[in-house]
């Protein structure tokens, strides 16, 4: 080792350039690799977490393969199974007021079952959990509070328990404070289920015992269960399909065609973010690789250099197991200070990591260079020292002892060691750099174009705000109807120059669920197909919402003050919905129905654009929009538009709100043009670090190619100061260098090439409107290497050009 170490110091800029080669790839390597253990590798925080599994509904014909539940079903599921130790409900109730001594604020509120808790083996800090009978109507209201709430709103009063905190209307008991250390995840692909259980301060409990439990049709519940110790999945799938057939023989107007799902609880939470991380943590290892063929190549220039000392050790008894123990040595304890600077690069650039990952990603929380993070660099490490020691070792079979102690070796033309292993290094690298740039190209494009894509309505100076009427005195619906109009009047009065509405759902808020209904009957056109999928999703609007948003109706008329209650009911559809249903008939005047519609069908007055609500990329999907003065819900968005700042809008609806209703408070303010930035966010993140993977790999090309040309020009020094000397022109050795080094670019190039043809078809589900082999991407990314190559091959050419022959044949 401190031969090793000798070695190194006596060569700091060899030493200095390989510790920081190594730090960048193994640096990057271990950032990432921290993510992806923190998201998709560690357990959930939660005793035996493998044991825990998602039960959903699901419907073939609508095209659910995951649904949230009815509390009907799931207390049949409860008490009817063999295969769980325990099933827990919940269900979010959204932003509620609370008030405390520094006044009302909102509070994220979810609902969960007594044994929530319990099932997910998590105590109280303060009091008690929820308890059997706290499910049951009449039981009194109490509620758990989160520890930051309780820190936060209450001055951490040890003495909370069993006082009551005014939840908007209603005073209720606080029987426990859970932890901070207690952690939640929403489900993602689950769908009707709105976001924000994460987000919870403040539980109730879940009225398993209320009145809901007969109501099968209101599927809004997530169900979790713990698998018993010998039961698997798939036994738990049959045995809930069994139960699922029951329900629909029993309840055939509620469960018919209703199926059940069973899934691993862990793979709904890191589901949607697999499949990128793995793609990124593949392009982050092929900068490695890139990154270890360049320090090879550099290894096998100083093995080179070294010839004469290595052959005298060898001429004095030194066995070529001795000299490969020594190389080997030098390039694992510079693979390990590699390693070390790759750990303090990715400590310092984790928190900038961190900043850029979308705030959708679940448990960002927890990435940390923890202890299998460690394992991880010190295993790269090794490998990556012991590759760099294997690249001169295989030359030492081919060496020439007689030519190493000859001085007459050093000038020579052919027959340099290694060097056909150098350019081997070099085509991989190319290769590598070629895969990766294409996949980055691939990307970028992708994200032009869909940075291109019309959202449908026009995000510019649209402010939006949330207003939630909670409590008994908004338990009518009329009650709620009447606060609405009474809300946007005041606006008009108080702001008689800009424009406000109001809806249920806002497009790209990915805050708020999308509440998909099923749709039963089309007037007009032959039934719908058994198996057809007859889903579109409800969006409740006031008449000035579309102008406000700025879309634009293709057909028929938009909603006016005269659709309210007292009114036949109405909706507009979008043009997706009117494709798909009424193929070849006019659908305005003409009746759809739906369970959430009432009793009585919609008449359909017009035809809206489509407008991009569940993502940019995501193709338009059927939507009614009803009018908001026929069907309000407990939650609406107020949106703003006009000349006026964004704050001044903002003030107008808190004071709006303050005369209508001042114990209901405006939150969640942003502008619908942030809202489409966001909606971008995962693949902003995706593309930063491709291109970023991209460039580092493409300097590490250029750095190899680089030096493998100025040991060309080093080790043909007297051959080009012999063809000076006999009449060649200095353009033709600038000609044989590149000659030399572009074979290999070309050959690796070609290589890249294909190999990006075959990877890059793995892009395919994140590429938009892009084709994973487009010629134009492949095209710039082969011009974009052979103009690196130019650039490092530059420098050693005008070296070699500038050869004094006298100077080359006197030193040889």
């Amino acid at each position: 080792m401190k031969l090793a170490l000798r070695q190194l110091l006596k060569n700091p800029g060899f030493t200095a350039v390989a510790i920081l080669t190594l730090a960048l790839g193994i640096g990057a390597n271990t950032a990432l690799f921290s993510v992806i253990n923190a998201l998709l590798i560690r357990s959930l925080p939660y005793p035996e977490p493998e044991r825990l599994v998602a039960v959903c509904e699901s419907n073939a014909r609508l095209g659910w393969d995951r649904y949230v539940t009815s509390l009907g079903a799931y207390a049949d599921w409860r008490s009817g199974n063999s295969v769980f130790q325990e099933l827990a409900g919940a269900m979010v109730l959204g932003p509620t007021p609370i008030a405390s001594s520094d006044g009302s604020d909102m509070v994220h509120v979810a609902s969960v079952s007594a044994n929530f808790f319990p099932l997910l083996g998590l105590q109280p800090l303060l009091g008690r959990q929820f308890r059997p009978e706290d499910e049951s109507p009449g039981s009194g209201d109490v509620v758990l509070l989160s520890e930051n709430l309780w820190r936060a709103r209450f001055a951490a009063d040890p003495s909370i328990v069993n006082q009551s905190v005014l939840l908007g209307d209603r005073a209720f008991i606080v029987v426990g404070v859970m932890p901070a250390t207690l952690r939640l995840f929403d489900p993602a692909g689950i769908q009707g289920w709105d976001s924000g259980f994460a987000r919870s301060d403040l539980w109730r409990p879940l009225p398993v015992k209320s009145g809901l439990a007969k109501q099968r049709s209101y599927r809004a519940f997530l169900v979790l269960g713990r698998l018993k110790a010998n039961v698997d999945v798939a036994q738990a799938q049959a045995e809930m399909t069994i139960l699922a057939k029951d329900q629909a023989l029993l309840y055939p107007k509620s469960n018919e065609g209703w199926g059940v799902s069973v899934e691993p609880f862990n793979n709904l939470v890191v589901g949607q973010v697999r499949w990128p991380l793995l793609l990124l943590f593949g392009a982050v290892g092929l900068v490695l690789l890139t990154a270890t063929a360049n320090l090879a190549n550099l290894a096998l220039a100083r093995a080179v250099s070294r010839q004469k000392e290595v052959a005298i050790r060898m001429a004095l008894g030194a066995s070529p197991f001795r000299i490969a123990r020594q190389f080997m040595g030098e390039n694992l304890l510079l693979a390990c200070l590699g390693g070390i600077g790759g750990l303090v690069l990715a400590q310092w650039t984790l928190g900038i990591l961190i900043g850029f990952v979308p705030a959708s990603v679940p448990r960002i929380g927890e990435i940390s260079l923890d202890g299998r993070v460690l394992g991880f660099t010190l295993l790269v490490s090794l490998a990556v020292g012991s590759l760099l020691g294997l690249a001169p070792i295989l030359t030492l079979r081919r060496r020439n002892l007689n030519r190493g102690l000859n001085s007459e070796g050093r000038g020579s033309t052919g027959g340099i060691p290694g060097r056909r292993l150098r350019t081997t290094l070099v085509v991989a690298q190319v290769a590598l750099v070629t895969i990766l740039l294409s996949g980055a190209g691939l990307l970028l494009r992708s994200f032009q174009r869909l940075s291109e894509v019309h959202p449908g309505f026009r995000p510019e100076q649209l402010i939006a705000a949330d207003v939630s009427f909670n409590g008994r005195n908004y338990m009518d619906g009329l009650v709620r109807i009447a606060a609405a109009e009474a809300l946007l009047n005041r606006l008009t009065d108080l702001s008689p120059n800009e424009t406000f509405a109001a809806v249920d759902g806002l497009p790209l808020d990915s805050g708020r669920a999308n509440m998909d209904i099923a749709l039963t009957g089309f007037e007009g056109r032959s039934p719908v197909e058994k198996d057809a999928k007859r889903v579109a999703g409800l969006r409740l609007v006031s008449p000035t919402y579309f102008t406000t948003m700025g879309m634009a109706m293709s057909q028929g008329r938009m909603f006016e003050k005269r659709d309210n209650t007292n009114a036949p009911a109405v909706a507009i559809i979008n043009q997706t919905l009117a494709r798909r249903f009424f193929p070849g008939v006019d659908p305005i005047g003409k009746l759809i129905s739906s369970p959430d519609f009432g009793s009585e069908p919609c008449e359909v007055v017009g035809i809206i654009q489509d407008i991009k609500h569940a993502g940019l990329d995501a193709p338009a999907q059927p939507e009614v929009y009803r009018p908001l003065f026929q069907q309000c819900f407990s939650g609406i968005t107020i949106v703003g538009q006009g000349l006026s700042a964004s704050g001044r809008i903002v003030d107008r609806i808190r004071e709006a709100m303050v005369a209508v209703d001042r114990n209901c408070p405006v939150y969640h303010v942003r502008s619908l043009h942030r809202l489409v930035a966001d909606s971008l966010a995962s693949r902003r993140f995706a593309l930063w670090l491709a291109q970023l993977f991209a460039g580092l790999s493409l300097l590490l090309a250029s750095v190899g190619i680089y030096g493998v040309l100025s040991c060309v020009v080093e080790e043909r020094t007297r051959e080009f100061g012999i063809r000076l000397a006999v009449g060649a022109q200095r353009t033709d050795i600038v000609g044989m260098v590149f000659r030399d080094g572009f074979r290999s670019v070309l050959v690796g190039g070609g290589l890249g090439l294909v190999g990006a043809y075959g990877l890059t078809r793995v892009l395919r589900s994140v590429l938009y409107e892009v084709s994973p082999t487009d010629p134009l991407t492949f095209g710039l990314s082969c011009l974009l290497v052979v103009c690196a190559a130019l650039a490092a091959g530059w420098m050693p050419a005008r070296r070699a050009a500038r050869v004094d022959p006298m100077e080359a044949l006197r030193d040889s």
